[in-house]
């Protein structure tokens, strides 16, 4: 019985996870001994049974694998037992591989977060996709420099407008301090801008 599912996930997690809901993800260039092929592992809130976000953890499985968006989730080691699901479908195995449709099977990972290169002209395919907001900061993507302008005074003109504080999102004190800890990061899920929880929470849920 296939363990992964076409169900549209919730517009936030669940918040009544189990810390035994997660979901494994393996390298498929490396065997399966001593768990040294273990790219990371997921805690699972999405749905009460365990489910996870599939787009969300495509995303992060490809920032750790040097933002390779083009790879894809399989239930074998040899990439033969492809998951084939959509965005804001829900996988509910609990292992997988994240698997390269090329010959670079041992293909490079990031070793940390410190580490990664940010994909400026390379995002992944659901972001450009996100709604936006009516009161959203200003679209740095429609300024242009004039044309006397250098393109360092471009440059330095479109750093400005991204650092203004009108560009921040305001958060409560006690959110502020649990999203520098990495309890929860915002993606979009069904058409929209969520929390989702990388770790168990009591009560943040109901605020996020």
């Amino acid at each position: 019985m296939p363990s992964a599912m076409r169900r549209v996930c919730v517009k936030s997690s669940f918040s009544g996870g189990r810390p035994e809901h997660t979901v494994t993800f393996k390298h498929p260039g490396y065997p399966d001994q001593f768990s040294q092929n273990i790219l990371l592992t997921l805690h699972a809130f999405d749905d009460v049974r365990g489910g996870l976000h599939c787009g969300t953890a495509h995303i992060v499985c490809a920032i750790v694998a040097c933002n390779a968006w083009d790879r894809y989730f399989s239930r074998t080691r040899d990439g033969s037992d492809r998951l084939n699901l959509q965005h804001d479908d829900l996988i509910l195995d609990k292992v997988l591989y994240f698997y390269v449709p090329s010959s670079d099977a041992k293909y490079p990972m990031y070793p940390d977060f410190a580490n990664w290169a940010f994909p400026h002209d390379d995002l992944p395919p659901s972001w450009p996709r996100a709604p936006a907001s009516d009161d959203d900061a200003l679209d740095t993507n429609e300024l242009r420099a004039p044309p006397s302008s250098s393109t360092l005074t471009a440059a330095l003109v479109r750093d400005a407008v991204i650092d203004d504080i009108t560009n921040a999102i305001a958060l409560r004190s006690d959110l502020y301090t649990t999203f520098n800890a990495a309890k929860f990061v915002v993606v979009p899920k069904q058409d929209a801008w969520v929390a989702h929880f990388t770790h168990l929470t009591n009560d943040l849920a109901q605020f996020a």
